[in-house]
């Protein structure tokens, strides 16, 4: 049996345009919304880097530095998030975090 590497959709075909937003947002000790923009973007995906020397921990509005998946300083990660869905997080160590969002979708 063959083995595939994974689909993570949405892809789009050719003919449908896409629009992105990048942004930078510093994640501090409370939970912040990384994708806030969830109306302008339906079927979005996200590229979230960690670009300090902290970990991140991501999860929905409630997560914490002990319960968040870990995002570790220089690392990426590319997800889709369905309309109405909404990633957050939340710095995993004492000092600010700041990552890059960059957001997809259709126009």
């Amino acid at each position: 049996m063959a083995v595939y590497p994974p689909v993570y959709p949405p892809f789009y075909p050719e003919s449908v345009p896409l629009t992105g937003l990048e942004q930078r947002v510093t994640v501090g000790s409370a939970a912040v919304s990384l994708t806030p923009s969830a109306v302008a973007f339906p079927g979005r995906r996200v590229v979230v880097r960690n670009t300090s020397s902290d970990p991140v921990c991501l999860g929905g509005p409630d997560v914490t530095s002990s319960d968040g998946y870990v995002l570790a300083a220089g690392e990426e990660l590319d997800l889709p998030l369905p309309p109405g869905d909404d990633l957050w997080a939340v710095r995993g160590a004492s000092a600010d975090v700041e990552v890059h969002i960059l957001r997809l979708g259709p126009r």
